[in-house]
């Protein structure tokens, strides 16, 4: 028991190292009026293999610790809106690309949809700019989607799962 605990702590950390790399650094690609990155595919992941309360954990920190060094305006709704995400997926599935976490999927990018439309309103004080920032605000979770997906048939080909069991 003590063993699968340390191996979750553990992997929460890893996945919050590579989720705020990935979001802040690693093919960071300036977009519109914002950027791309493969932050979200990492949340995606986490979110399957690592129980709720580890996956919600390592996507808040990773990418709040991401835009409080790049972004630091965006750390408090990043925090929320990313840790909802997870609540989207489960970790109890025999793989993680699944129907139940591709019906997840579709709704963790409408909760990220939502929730940066509501904070850019809230933060700005103007409701027209996130209907603006859309084309901004969608490109990057449906990337991250893809190569969610991607990654997620390859992990399930190599059978990744037994290692978190």
């Amino acid at each position: 028991m003590r063993s699968l605990k340390t191996k979750t702590l553990v992997l929460s950390a890893l996945f919050t190292a590579i989720i705020f790399v990935f979001t802040a650094y690693i093919l960071h690609i300036p977009f519109l009026n914002g950027y791309i990155h493969f932050g979200d595919a990492f949340i995606f992941l986490a979110a399957c293999l690592l129980p709720f309360p580890y996956g919600a954990f390592a996507a808040a920190i990773g990418a709040g610790l991401a835009d409080l060094l790049t972004f630091p305006l965006w750390t408090g709704p990043t925090l929320l809106i990313k840790a909802l995400i997870t609540l989207c997926f489960s970790s109890r599935t025999e793989r993680i690309i699944c129907k139940r976490n591709l019906i997840g999927l579709v709704f963790a990018v409408c909760i990220n949809l939502v929730g940066y439309y509501i904070a850019t309103g809230l933060l700005f004080e103007d409701w027209l700019i996130p209907v603006i920032r859309l084309g901004t605000d969608l490109a990057p979770p449906l990337i991250s989607a893809c190569l969610y997906i991607t990654a997620g048939h390859l992990l399930d080909h190599l059978s990744i799962r037994t290692l978190f069991h």
